[in-house]
């Protein structure tokens, strides 16, 4: 008996942590939420956003496509993931989306040049991201994206941190 209320106990603390396993897809707004469109121009990279829970905690992604609705007024944490080569890149950066405004966010690559002898060292290939919010005129001006990363918090719970911490 106390064997079975023990295990009993132990389930039932561990709900919080079974209600984080698996991935929640991003809830992307219904009609009459506020919301912002997000345009991704990106031939071989992807761009996911993320669904965190009411804790802040991670709780799963969502793939954009060639773009989509998302929430307006709150943080929108998002992510390039690119494979090339035998790299892998994945750059999670966040920003505020304005209701019904426009937005584009652009993938790319830097390639640092590596000094040595003649230069034939190969450089270190890095991904980037850009975005620009459209204007009602069409112009498009930058949008300061911020870069950040998941870390641990507590028992089964990833938050997001700026990455200059």
């Amino acid at each position: 008996m106390r064997i079975s209320l023990m295990v009993l106990f132990v389930l039932l603390g561990g709900c919080s942590f079974m209600d984080r396993l698996g991935n929640k897809p991003y809830t992307f707004p219904t009609e009459g939420q506020p919301s912002a469109e997000v345009e991704v121009v990106s031939a071989v990279s992807r761009f996911v956003v993320f669904n965190m829970d009411e804790n802040g905690c991670f709780a799963g992604t969502s793939v954009l496509g060639a773009g989509a609705r998302i929430h307006a007024g709150e943080n929108a944490f998002m992510a390039l993931e690119e494979r090339y080569g035998n790299s892998y890149c994945n750059l999670i950066f966040s920003f505020v989306p304005e209701q019904n405004a426009k937005y584009v966010l652009r993938a790319g690559s830097f390639v640092e040049k590596q000094g040595g002898l003649l230069g034939i060292l190969p450089g270190k290939d890095y991904c980037t991201v850009s975005g620009q919010r459209v204007l009602d005129s069409g112009e498009r001006v930058p949008l300061d994206l911020k870069q950040f990363n998941l870390r641990p918090s507590g028992m089964a719970c990833l938050k997001m941190r700026p990455a200059s911490e």
